[in-house]
């Protein structure tokens, strides 16, 4: 790799022909350096877009396409004005990343115009917009720096100056910084490495993240190849005892216990739901499920497995010694200032133990029901059922369907009607401001109908029942609802209409299902698609036919991209289906009648089934076809 030191006129920068283009489309431009008051300040020619992965820096380098010289004052951007200016440019930069450099200076000007006593700094601001438009901005979210450039600055030196390097050729190394004139910065990397400096831009809090999980990589895979580990071979009884106990040992070792720290850190940094941790013949491998698809993170060596688990146990004041039979457990950490609860499950398999951990943050921002993604007519209807003063209000669907997220939306609603509210759960998943919420403890025989049994005599207006798992619960919360109280609560089945069957094959009397359910929302969430790789989607003659959409009609997938780890999908969407009771369908209701009989009622009430609202919003390209037919059929 070799960068050109040229100096060319610095009008360039802000031609009106250097507009910038997305995707994997390069620009080699001339350029030279800025004057900024006494010093010069050189930003090169660069690709109009995010750069993503560490390949897509090496292109611009290995093809000279990138130039940066070194920086020795940057004269009133030292100044606190300048500095302001530059934030601003780089958030309107990244805000706008394909809007051309001269228009978004005309944009910051305009917004600042105001302050005429700064016109210097207005001057300033417009070369550094136009600037911005052909530096390289990295997205750090999921970029992978070579580990050579990592070894090259300590950690603590990163993490004082929020640098992070990227790519090391010889002796040239490329730093992300928030600030790219910071010529303080450089020279003090540059002394401290003894390196040439190219500086890239990339956002202050991505950088934070960056380091603490970047560094935090590269020194478990250093700290862990020093660790002597039996390998885990069939063998005696006596040998296996000695690789177990070995593990006990290594599981209290400064290695094994940062290794598990930062997995937990990392996962949740990036908002997975779960972490796999999936044994095999030769390796393991860590998961995280982000978006309800699971992503491969770390691959280790088999022999890792069993201290790893072994830590896991630990914090979980788990069994330790015990690997043959399944177990279940619950750690609950601090992470950036959150309340994070952790519930384990580990089973014993082929190659060893496989764990499971959900991640659940209890001080999550929590979803409105506006933002959940409601027709208008059904967001109505169901505020309807809120504004009620008793009734039973359930939310079905599988495990992962966000039932749980949409009772607290629903609950939010609530809140504001200065009413007692008293929720029973486990776990408590999210934390709620002026509510009573009790976590049940079946250790100490405290279930879900004792605990109801108790908050019924605290004067509760609203009681929030986390899951009706048996007779006895759904008992009490008919006869809860009968007696003034608004009950809300989760039901596993497929639909709307099967959870009243579910009811009374519970034991539930079909008269009082009349008269104490109000309404059934059932739900799946579905993957959206990536947007910047949709492509029209392909499909066969009996997915059209089961959904009932025409021949001619087209639809949209996500193929797979860096953007969304070659998935297709950057996030998940709620479709659903809302019964409302009415005295047609109570007056069917009874025992031996099948779901199909309430599903043709509630259908002839407005209902709209989960097939027909997943359809209608995959005709706005928002999601496939396919997805709509996975969750529903």
């Amino acid at each position: 790799m070799s960068l050109p030191d040229v100096e060319l006129p610095h009008e360039a920068l802000l031609d009106d022909h250097l507009a910038p283009h997305g995707g994997r489309s390069w620009a080699r431009h001339d350029t030279a350096p800025i004057p900024l008051d006494g010093g010069e300040a050189v930003i090169a020619p660069i690709q109009m877009g995010l750069v993503r992965r560490l390949d897509e820096l090496q292109e611009v380098l290995t093809q000279g396409l990138f130039r940066t010289l070194p920086l020795e004052s940057t004269g009133p951007l030292e100044q606190s004005a300048g500095k302001a200016w530059l934030a601003e440019a780089f958030r309107a930069r990244t805000l706008h990343p394909m809007d051309d450099p001269a228009q978004l200076a005309a944009r910051l000007v305009t917004q600042m115009a105001e302050d005429e006593h700064e016109g210097h700094e207005i001057a300033q601001a417009l070369r550094i917009s136009g600037v911005l438009g052909h530096v390289p901005v990295v997205e750090l979210l999921d970029f992978a720096p070579q580990e050579a450039a990592l070894h090259t600055l300590p950690v603590d030196m990163a993490l004082r100056l929020n640098a992070l390097p990227l790519l090391r050729d010889g002796d040239t190394l490329v730093l992300a910084l928030a600030d790219a004139l910071s010529a303080e910065q450089q020279h003090l990397v540059r002394f401290v490495t003894e390196c040439r400096v190219v500086a890239v831009l990339a956002l202050a809090d991505e950088i934070q993240r960056a380091i603490q999980r970047c560094y935090a990589a590269h020194n478990d895979s250093s700290d862990l190849e020093s660790l002597a580990i039996s390998e885990i071979e069939a063998g005696s009884e006596e040998d296996e005892a000695r690789v177990w106990s070995e593990a006990e040992l290594l599981a209290r070792q400064a290695p094994i216990v940062r290794l598990v720290n930062n997995l937990l850190a990392d996962a949740v940094s990036r908002r997975a739901s779960d972490i796999h941790i999936r044994p095999g013949q030769k390796t393991f491998e860590v998961l995280f499920r982000i978006n309800g698809t699971l992503v491969p993170v770390r691959r280790l060596r088999r022999a890792l497995l069993p201290p790893v688990v072994g830590r896991i146990k630990i914090l979980a004041s788990m069994n330790s010694a015990e690997h043959r039979l399944p177990q279940d457990g619950r750690i609950r950490i601090t992470e950036g200032g959150a309340g994070i609860d952790l519930r384990i499950s580990i089973i014993p398999s082929q190659f060893g133990e496989s764990v499971v951990i959900r991640v659940l943050a209890r001080t999550a921002d929590m979803r409105s029901l506006d933002s959940i993604g409601f027709e208008s007519a059904d967001l109505a209807r169901l505020r309807d059922l809120l504004r009620r003063s008793m009734g039973i209000v359930l939310v079905t669907g599988p495990t992962g369907s966000g039932k749980t997220t949409t009772l607290y939306a629903a609950l939010q609603e609530v809140v504001r009607q200065n009413v007692n509210i008293v929720t029973v759960e486990d776990p408590i998943e999210y934390e709620l401001e002026g509510v009573v919420q009790i976590q049940v403890n079946p250790a100490i025989e405290f279930t879900f109908p004792r605990a109801l049994r108790h908050i019924l005599r605290h004067d509760p207006d609203v009681v929030l029942i986390g899951e009706m798992r048996d007779f006895e619960t759904a008992k009490i919360a008919v006869e809860s609802a009968l007696t003034g109280h608004l009950v809300f609560s989760t039901l596993h089945t497929n639909d709307a209409p099967s959870a009243l069957v579910r009811l009374i094959e519970m034991g539930v009397e079909p008269y009082l299902i009349r008269s104490a359910v109000i309404g059934v929302l059932a739900q799946r969430l579905v993957r959206t698609n990536c947007p910047h790789c949709r492509e029209v989607e392909p499909l066969d003659v009996l997915m059209r036919t089961n959904l009932d959409v025409g021949p001619e009609e087209v639809f949209w997938r996500g193929k797979g991209c860096d953007r969304c780890h070659g998935t297709g999908f950057v996030g998940r969407q709620a479709i659903y289906e809302l019964l409302v009771m009415d005295k047609t369908l109570a007056e069917r209701i009874e025992s031996g009648v099948a779901a199909d009989v309430y599903r043709d009622s509630a259908l002839a009430s407005r209902m709209m089934s989960l097939s027909a609202n997943g359809v209608k919003l995959a005709r706005t390209g928002a999601v496939s076809l396919a997805e709509v037919y996975r969750a529903c059929m």
